[in-house]
């Protein structure tokens, strides 16, 4: 804070700390900004998750938006693809600089996760798969469940359903380790 003024993540100094889209983030995120029902500022293709604190917005792909629940497994994967290409996992300074992986049960997303390998260990990252717990994790995994997957490719504005190379059941608390997720150009 500057006094009673704040510089936001669009480098705009006002008094409200949140993201002023009128001024379209002045092109900080491409330009394409735009603010949601709520006042929220993301770029285009996302929207802010359903669980943040005020200040503290987090843009998700719109496909990508879930409830973090108390139940949830693990599933690590070495490599990640689409076709034969690598997806784009490294220098993520910004929610829309890498690529996202996604978790569903049916066309319900159940976690998602920026692939960034500069942040995870040796470069080998994992996607935390929610379960259902509460009424806001209505139709999330539960034990036996087998939970698909999507990536979504940030330069191409595009999501590619994307299977893994065994298929592992949700189990609460199990953490599975899978060499290759492919996602299906």
């Amino acid at each position: 804070p500057l006094g009673n003024s704040y510089i936001d993540q669009c480098g705009i100094c006002d008094d409200n700390i949140l993201n002023d889209c009128t001024q379209d983030c002045a092109g900080e995120w491409g330009g394409s900004a735009v603010e949601d029902d709520d006042g929220n500022c993301c770029p285009s293709g996302f929207s802010a998750s359903l669980q943040q604190t005020v200040g503290d917005i987090e843009c998700l792909p719109s496909d990508f938006l879930f409830y973090i629940s108390t139940l949830s497994a693990g599933y690590i994967f070495e490599n990640v693809k689409i076709g034969s290409i690598d997806i784009e996992s490294v220098n993520c300074e910004e929610f829309d600089d890498c690529d996202w992986v996604g978790a569903f049960n049916g066309d319900i997303c159940v976690g998602a996760v920026q692939w960034n390998t500069d942040n995870c260990l040796n470069g080998i990252c994992s996607i935390n798969v929610m379960g259902y717990a509460s009424d806001l994790t209505s139709g999330y995994m539960q034990s036996g469940e087998y939970p698909t997957f999507k990536i979504y490719d940030v330069s191409e504005s595009a999501y590619f359903n994307a299977t893994p190379d065994i298929q592992y059941p949700w189990i609460n608390q199990q953490i599975y380790i899978l060499d290759n997720l492919l996602g299906q150009p």
